[in-house]
């Protein structure tokens, strides 16, 4: 229980329900909002054999009742709000007393606002909910206690200037027509998304005639938003963009509801008012982490954007060598968010930038023995596996066999050497969190000389030793044995580890021929879909709710946020996975773009441990995008060296003195690094926040 206690010994002000006028909400489902709550006998009146005594000690008191016992408030978002409360009593002889003093004031929760020593609520318009309102009393007898209930519901409308108000008076009067309401296309209906993920767009399916009015409504218990929005004619996009302030109101609010979204039209012609269509949206009791690195197949350069408020930038250029310019493709993340490692365009060599460097040059370059294309990092980033391409022979110019590891230091690109590394047959390594184990696609079957394109390959993993050393490759799964699924194919493709290392997510289809495309028309695409392994063994669980169904066969190169969602006690607890996927996302054009499906950290043998996905805020919806690499935010701890301050994730670079190089070292304590502020421990954060992820940030409550 949060306590907010105050104390005082003064005289009450009569009892008031709320201190301003609260604003209506009009709606056919809803009604007009109010503030309702018992009345308290105003000691002024003499009503009810009251004894206005101010010499009346609390002593002599022997119960006491608070008002209002129940009440609500309803406030704008974002808009303060308040609501009065006072104390009655009853004295020994029974002669009851009102506005009792001496008053201590308790909230089971500050979250939907606060209570000042006179009994004052202040609604801060963020948060609803119920809230319990506790005031206690000293008296001979012992304290004497007494509790309210008090209901804080936000209401916010958004209009259209250009609307009718004269239509929007109808609304709730008007028939209902014979025409269904427009179905709603995006948010998908019982998608899970992060209690900290940006407010989405709203899109419904195109239909209506210019100047039909369409109502949105995305309500919980205690919080309602409303946007009436006009169909201005042939640019109109059938969409509605939720502000920061009434979703943050929805997420906070009644955590342990679903949100419901609603669309309704109204047809300004006919003055007729359609059925509504309806999806839910579970808002998970958890916060995703970190920074994700995918590819801009458009354009060719590797994006960098936070998955929670979809900011994204540019991080690479396309590469100049030889005279030619060539595409960024292929590339990793250290799970430390240090070093991004990247393939160029056709394998013209491969690269490794330190992404904490105040400058960002690669540590390697061009080089005959620098050539790869897929790679990973074992956990703390001293070693990276390659999908190794071989320098030609003298004299001839075409290089080969991508189908083999080796074994490489970040920092300089040296090769090491490495006992059992497996040197053909393989492809797209990736190391587990733990470190003590590599997956892979193994026993790669295919006419094409390339490392993501084969007709058959299976999921292999081998242990990962000290000293450099690995296991023999065992198969956990088999790709051909997949052949009769709904995307066919005999080739399973890019694992990805459980953030706990237990569990695998890989693509199985059809990759004969290479599945990337781009350049701004349509792409030729071949079937995919994602399974999950444990990795145990046992039977791969198709994840049916993030293919878009069991038939679903348009989902590609899943990543593992390796960080799992911090949750509220009692809550359900996911990892975070992003794949691309052609399907539509709501009214935008068929392109390959990113989706997160929350998947449980417990799976059940036999059954699909994923959700209906989300797409991922921020991206450009008018490319195709690909590889989502999730990692924490690049940045360096508290401890390592620097040379600058923006390298660390303090930004405070000092040297401990006596000529010793410079380190990254915490804030002072009235720094603090406030919340979405890098951190390099928990320490630098400001109270109330943790560091996650090499990110300060509040654990959802």
């Amino acid at each position: 229980m949060v306590k907010l206690r105050w104390s005082v010994l003064a005289l009450l002000a009569p009892m008031a329900v709320a201190c301003d006028e609260a604003p209506t909400t009009p709606g056919r489902d809803g009604g007009d909002a109010a503030i309702a709550g018992d009345s308290a006998v105003d000691s002024s009146t003499g009503e009810g054999g009251a004894q206005p005594d101010g010499s009346v000690g609390v002593n002599d008191l022997v119960s006491i009742t608070l008002a209002p016992a129940t009440s609500e408030l309803v406030v704008r978002t974002g808009a303060a709000r308040t609501a009065q409360f006072v104390v009655n009593g009853t004295r020994r002889d029974g002669v009851p007393v009102t506005r009792v003093t001496g008053v201590t004031w308790t909230l089971d929760s500050t979250r939907a606002g606060s209570i000042d020593g006179t009994g004052l609520f202040t609604a801060n318009g963020e948060v609803a909910g119920v809230v319990t309102v506790r005031a206690e009393v000293a008296s001979a007898g012992g304290a004497l206690t007494a509790m309210a209930m008090l209901t804080v519901r936000i209401a916010s409308t958004h209009t259209d200037g250009a609307i009718d108000p004269g239509l929007l008076a109808e609304i709730d009067g008007l028939p209902t027509g014979m025409t269904a309401a427009p179905a709603i296309s995006y948010p998908l209906d019982r998608a899970v998304m992060p209690q900290n993920v940006r407010a989405p767009e709203v899109h419904w399916q195109p239909s209506g005639v210019m100047n039909d009015v369409f109502r949105v409504r995305l309500s919980k218990p205690s919080v309602t938003v409303t946007a009436y929005v006009l169909h201005r004619g042939p640019s109109f996009g059938h969409r509605w963009a939720v502000d920061a302030m009434s979703w943050k109101a929805l997420l906070d609010s009644d955590p342990t509801s679903p949100l419901t979204i609603r669309v309704d039209r109204v047809e300004n012609g006919a003055r007729r008012y359609t059925q509504a269509s309806t999806v839910t949206v579970e808002l998970a009791r958890g916060a995703i982490a970190g920074t994700i690195y995918y590819w801009n197949v458009d354009r060719g350069r590797i994006m960098k954007i936070s998955p929670a408020t979809g900011r994204a930038t540019e991080l690479t250029p396309r590469w100049s060598a030889g005279g030619e310019t060539h595409c960024i493709a292929c590339h990793s993340v250290s799970r430390n968010g240090r070093y991004l490692a990247v393939s160029v365009e056709n394998d013209v060599l491969g690269a490794v930038l330190d992404l904490t460097a105040a400058e960002t040059p690669p540590t390697f370059a061009r080089a005959e023995n620098r050539r790869f294309s897929f790679s990973t990092f074992n956990p703390d980033a001293t070693r990276m596996i390659v999908n190794w391409i071989t320098p030609p022979p003298a004299g001839m110019t075409a290089w080969s066999d991508p189908r083999r590891f080796a074994l490489l230091d970040p920092a300089t690109g040296a090769q090491i050497a490495a006992t059992g590394l497996p040197n053909a047959n393989v492809s797209q390594p990736e190391w587990s969190p733990d470190g003590r184990s590599v997956a892979m696609v193994t026993n790669v079957s295919s006419s094409f000389n390339r490392a993501d394109a084969y007709e058959s390959g299976d999921l292999g993993v081998m242990s990962a030793m000290a000293g450099d050393q690995f296991g023999p490759v065992q198969t956990l799964h088999s790709g051909p044995s997949l052949a009769g699924a709904p995307e066919g194919g005999s080739a399973d493709e890019h694992p990805s580890w459980t953030p706990n290392s237990q569990w695998i997510a890989f693509a199985h289809g059809e990759f004969g021929r290479a599945t990337a495309g781009g350049g701004g028309g349509a792409t030729t695409e071949f079937p995919g879909a994602l399974y999950m392994i444990a990795r145990a063994g046992g039977a791969a669980v198709r994840l049916d709710r993030a293919n878009d169904g069991p038939s679903g066969n348009r989902s590609y190169w899943p990543t593992f946020s390796p960080f799992e969602s911090a949750a509220a006690e009692g809550a359900a607890r996911y990892y975070w996975l992003a794949y691309f996927t052609s399907r539509r996302y709501g009214n935008t054009a068929q392109r390959r773009q990113l989706w997160v499906t929350a998947v449980d950290t417990m799976p059940a043998a036999g059954r699909d441990p994923s959700h209906v996905p989300y797409w991922l805020p921020g991206q450009d919806a008018s490319t195709d995008n690909a590889a989502a690499y999730w990692t924490a935010e690049s940045c360096r701890p508290n401890g390592e060296r620097c040379t600058a301050g923006s390298e660390c994730c303090s930004e405070r670079c000092m040297s401990p003195g006596g000529g010793q190089p410079s380190v990254c070292v915490p804030p002072p304590p009235e720094a603090c690094r406030g919340e979405g502020a890098t951190c390099g421990a928990g320490g630098d954060c400001c109270r109330g926040l943790s560091c996650v992820a090499n990110v300060c940030l509040a654990v959802p409550g």
